[in-house]
Parts: structure tokens; sequence; C-alpha cells
């Protein structure tokens, strides 16, 4: 692809392209063929199967079958970049780590859909520096927006190969929230829900096409399952597939313990009742006693 282009993963150009690439028409020799030929083609292949071999596609080829298999890029990825609203709340999903961190940017939209409309990866730098990168992108593409909310991995709240990850964030102003008590297939579940759902006859999950390649990348596949039914951590496509998963496991309503006990307690209606409104407090109550006492020290030690 890069031979191709010039360009990288990040759609940057990074080099000259010295390769040219012949492109067939699509359905070319429909004219030689029985009716229907190439529908029938389809039905047996994959969606990337069919983009690439169908339509003659640019698609992705990954082994073993994708942990999120209700992703269709087809319904889930958009042109939606011109949806951000500025003066909405604006996300910022994290996964720290010094080799891949990532940050994915989504907005609610007025309809209560979850738009993805920018992601940044990292390589090979700390956290600080990292960081600075994001107030660079942040600056160019979302001036002067004010009201951002961070969620993450509580794994944060420890030390991992970025130092102490939590304090160094509030030393940049960041409050990171997030959910404890929650397995990974906690968060899976819940995105797999989230996947299938419909808002006035579009997902409630959209992806932007040139704003979040990897993810998408990632949900396509890259993020996969090996041969004993366990994602495969493969330290680029899970970080991507992760940070996802903890921002939607806290912004949707994914409640506190297992999915199956949120859509058991879930109400009938939307109206309001003493039992729900508790419920919805203690779905909201990402401040952890945990992250209190931390903020305290933070503070303390200023």
């Amino acid at each position: 692809y890069t031979a191709h282009t010039g360009l990288n993963f990040e759609g940057r150009h990074v080099e000259t392209p010295w390769i040219k690439l012949f492109l067939p028409t699509p359905r070319e020799n429909q004219r030689n063929l029985p009716l229907g030929y190439y529908e029938e083609m389809a039905r047996s292949m994959t969606e990337d199967q069919r983009i690439r071999l169908v339509e003659g596609r640019y698609g992705c080829l990954f082994e073993g079958s994708p942990v999120i298999p209700e992703f269709k890029y087809d319904v889930h990825a958009r042109d939606i970049a011109d949806k951000y609203d500025p003066y909405s709340t604006l996300y910022r999903f994290w996964d720290f780590g010094y080799r891949h961190p990532f940050c994915i940017w989504a907005q609610h939209d007025e309809r209560g859909r979850l738009l993805h409309l920018r992601e940044k990866m990292g390589q090979d730098i700390e956290i600080d520096p990292f960081i600075d990168q994001i107030r660079k992108i942040e600056a160019q593409h979302f001036p002067n927006h004010r009201g951002f909310r961070d969620y993450g991995d509580p794994a944060a709240r420890q030390k991992k190969d970025t130092g102490q990850t939590q304090q160094r964030l509030l030393a940049k102003g960041i409050v990171l929230q997030y959910k404890t008590g929650r397995t990974i297939d906690d968060g899976l579940q819940i995105m797999r829900l989230e996947m299938n759902k419909m808002i006035d006859g579009e997902p409630a999950l959209q992806y932007d096409k040139n704003g979040v390649p990897i993810l998408i990348a990632a949900l396509r596949g890259g993020y996969h399952i090996d041969d004993s039914g366990k994602p495969v951590k493969d330290g680029y496509y899970d970080h991507p597939a992760d940070t996802d998963r903890y921002g939607i496991d806290n912004v949707t309503n994914g409640g506190s313990g297992s999915p199956e006990t949120f859509l058991e307690n879930m109400p009938a209606t939307m109206e309001y009742r003493a039992s729900a409104d508790a419920q919805l407090q203690q779905m909201n109550g990402s401040f952890t006693d945990d992250f209190a006492e931390a903020l305290s020290r933070a503070l303390g030690n200023k």
C-alpha cells in the first residue's frame, strides 16, 4: 500500500510511490458470465473478501476471525467528519504504553449515536510527549474546543512502562475516568451489543473512514481470535481495539457489573422513577474512591 500510494497507516506521505498498480474495472467481465455470478460468489465470502475480490477495492486480510464480527465496514464506516459539533462534549479514549499508545476522539450526536471522529497512534514514545502531540492535533482539528472528558484503562493507576500514568495525566490537566471491576469479556459484550443497535435508521456506533483508519482495520479483523478462542495481543491492533472498548464501556449504558445484569435492570421506560434515578447515579459513578484519593494526593503535592 505504501509503495503504491506513498502513504503510511495515518494517511501521511512518507515516501515517493514506486509501484504502479493496475486496477480492473469491477465486473468488467459481466457480459461473459451467467446472470447473478458475482452476487452468488459474494454470498460465500467474508465482507473483506468481497471488497477486495468482487469490488476491486483496498481491503484487509487477517488471520483468524474478528473479535467483533458485528462490525460491518459498509454499515459502520462512514464520512462523518462534518458532523463534529464544537459545542458538544468531546470524548478522548486512551490506551497508554510506550510502544503504541492510542487516543480516539469521539462525540455523541443529537440522536445519541457515538461518532468516532479521529485517532492518533504513537510509536516508542513516553506519555508526556504523546499528550503534547494530542494537543497539537486538537489545535488543528478541534480548535478552541471546550468540554473534554477522558476515559481509559483503570490499570493506568498502576506503575506501567510509562511510569505512574495517573499522576502524570493529572499534571497535564487530564482527569482519567474509568470503571473498576470490569473484565475484557464484559467490555467486548457491550461493544457487540452496541454494534447491533440502530438509531433512526443509522448505526449507534459510527467510524469516520478517513479519521480512524487504524481502528477500523482493527475492528475488521486486525484484532482477531487465536486458535484457543482468545483475542490476540499483537502489540499493534489490540491497542486501538482496547481503547475503543474502554470508551464504549464508559460512555454507553454499560452500567456496573456484567452486561447481563445491566440489561436485566434496565427500566422499562425512560420516565422518571426513584429506582431508575438511583441506577443512573450508580452508572455514572466514574470517580471511584481510589481516584479521589489519587487526586487529593496530587493536589496536596502541589
